[in-house]
């Protein structure tokens, strides 16, 4: 998808022909201190499209971005606003054809549907998308294109036509219907710990704050993790669920 992006497949029609996006969540570390809207305006085919900040602005809020949150720092959003950020600088180059990678990573069941029906709402774009989510490919593909034997076949329909077709194509997805098996070790204790009850992990009265937020994300929290501890960290989408903790033998 980069290399079609970039230009560099033979035979594929140049960008004076047809503009091709590649739509990426990933923020670049170099510009992770940027706010939303100088992000956008720091890509260099922005410039190009000659987008002013006001287009920029518009088109950032049509996705939900009120005027604070186009302030706000890229490296506070969560995936879900990232994928919506990459979106909304596509929907500024005008393209022809975009290029998604995995387009719901990430996402909660929300903005999952928010994507669906933004894809679906598109009448004059071609969609090109390589996705695990079968619900996405059955409610927006018209087309499968499949890489078998080392040649790529067309298609028409969903997903779920495609594999009455061929129904061996359910192991793409499907670990129900894949003869491989995974054999894990049972874990055993850390060095030098013998009780499952023993804490691991204390902290206790802590507060943290985004860069950029006036408002902490957590308040007063006291927590203490041990061998038996099951943790779950839950929350609406963005409100900055980015800690994991795995805990067993090195």
């Amino acid at each position: 998808m980069r290399a079609i992006a970039n230009g560099q497949v033979d035979g594929f029609p140049p960008a004076n022909e047809v503009n091709t996006v590649f739509v990426e969540a990933d923020i670049q570390g170099e510009m992770s201190h940027l706010s939303c809207i100088e992000y956008i305006l720091a890509d260099e085919r922005i410039l190009k499209c000659g987008a002013t900040r006001e287009k920029v602005s518009e088109v950032l809020l049509t996705v939900g971005f009120t005027a604070q949150m186009q302030n706000n720092g890229v490296s506070t959003l969560s995936g879900g606003w990232r994928m919506k950020l990459a979106l909304a600088r596509a929907m500024i180059q005008n393209a022809d054809i975009l290029l998604l990678d995995e387009p719901t990573n990430h996402l909660d069941v929300i903005n999952v549907a928010w994507v669906l029906n933004y894809l679906n709402s598109l009448t004059n774009v071609t969609s090109i998308i390589v996705s695990h989510d079968s619900n996405l490919l059955d409610k927006c593909c018209t087309h499968i294109l499949q890489i078998k034997d080392l040649k790529l076949n067309l298609h028409r329909g969903n997903l779920s036509t495609f594999v009455e077709k061929h129904p061996e194509a359910r192991t793409y997805f499907d670990f129900k219907e894949s003869k491989m098996k995974f054999k894990f070790p049972q874990p055993g204790f850390l060095q030098g710990v013998k009780s499952k009850g023993k804490a691991l992990m204390k902290m206790t009265d802590v507060t943290f704050t985004y860069p950029g937020n006036t408002k902490p994300t957590i308040s007063n929290i006291t927590i203490q993790l041990s061998l038996s501890s099951r943790v779950a960290c839950v929350g609406v989408n963005g409100a900055g669920k980015v800690i994991t903790i795995t805990l067993g033998p090195k």
